[in-house]
């Protein structure tokens, strides 16, 4: 997959995005004892970067 991968990429890199901002986040708020927070955080962070490589289609490529 190179620069040109088009849309797909795209998508890939804003929800990702997205998921790294998210546990950015949960990480402040686990360091202020906001664990419960902390930890949905963390959660939410895992599946947006999970969704981001289901929607790109780049959990059906091999190798």
């Amino acid at each position: 997959m190179g620069f040109n991968a088009g849309v797909n990429m795209g998508i890939w890199v804003a929800v990702c995005a997205l998921g790294t901002a998210v546990g950015a986040a949960a990480a402040a708020l686990a360091m202020r004892g906001r664990t419960r927070w902390a930890v949905a955080g963390f959660m939410l962070a895992f599946t947006l970067g999970t969704a981001g490589d289901i929607l790109s289609g780049r959990l059906s490529q091999t190798g």
